[in-house]
């Protein structure tokens, strides 16, 4: 197991014991260390336990506080190797690299198992070149691009205590807004009650773990069709839901006309 005792500035994740799955290609940003695939040893095996876990200064950054893309990718990544646990022998090259790693972080008390599916190194990276770049303002951090039906499923979702479905014509679901109790160990973990997942054929893609203020800014954002400040009420430092009119060219490729960042 891999023992994190320190996590990444402004993550909620609580310290234990982590299983990593494999390496990544990109460096930690921090401290130029190498960066693994990672998730908790008593999670349940659904794409948003994931994180990305530093073994030089052993920190971590969950898959909800990363870029959308970035959530994509590593969400996907992680869901086909949750599938592939019958997979007895780990890449060879993972394995050694992750040892090696394991020598130094013996001797500060860590110890690294490798998952059973580990393979070669993945890349968690933003945007491509195929969708558009929208900077984020020094200070904040992108949490997602959320549609404004999703923030009302959210909103609902809080003041019943109660989980939400929407469904298509079809019948089918596209969109869940699950609420986790103040008694389990989820809000615990993410300061949030509320887990938003839009539902594919090919499986599920995160939102993120919001906040009833951040949902009810992204509806008060897209009601008055301006940029909206807003305070955390629990848990964070405030954010901003920045709104972009329908026909502009970001609202047309994430497909949501607001995206909701905290502060750094």
């Amino acid at each position: 197991m891999l023992h994190l005792r320190d996590v990444s500035p402004g993550v909620t994740a609580s310290h234990g014991e982590w299983l990593v799955w494999g390496l990544l290609d990109d460096p930690c940003p921090r401290c130029d260390g190498v960066q693994c695939v990672a998730s908790p040893a008593d999670s349940r095996p659904q794409p948003v336990s994931a994180a990305v876990a530093c073994l030089q200064d052993c920190g971590l950054t969950l898959v909800t506080d990363l870029p959308m893309a970035s959530q994509f990718l590593l969400g996907d990544r992680y869901a086909l190797l949750m599938e592939r646990t019958s997979v007895e022998r780990a890449s060879v090259a993972v394995a050694d690299a992750i040892q090696i790693l394991g020598l130094a972080l013996g001797a500060r008390g860590g110890e690294v198992r490798v998952g059973p599916t580990a393979e070669p190194a993945v890349r968690v990276v933003d945007a491509g070149s195929s969708r558009v770049d929208v900077p984020v303002p020094e200070g904040y951090r992108s949490v997602s691009w959320i549609r404004e039906y999703e923030a009302e499923l959210i909103v609902s979702a809080y003041k019943a205590r109660e989980s939400f479905e929407l469904k298509n014509d079809a019948g089918q679901p596209i969109f869940r807004a699950t609420y986790f109790g103040d008694s389990t160990p989820e809000p615990v973990k993410f300061k949030a009650n509320v887990e938003a997942v839009r539902v594919r054929k090919n499986g599920v893609r995160v939102v993120g773990w919001i906040r009833p203020e951040e949902a009810k800014a992204v509806l008060d954002a897209n009601r008055d069709r301006r940029d909206v400040e807003f305070r955390h009420v629990r848990h964070g430092h405030g954010g901003l839901v920045q709104f972009f009119p329908e026909a502009s060219e970001a609202a047309r490729t994430y497909l949501s006309t607001t995206r909701l960042l905290r502060k750094s």
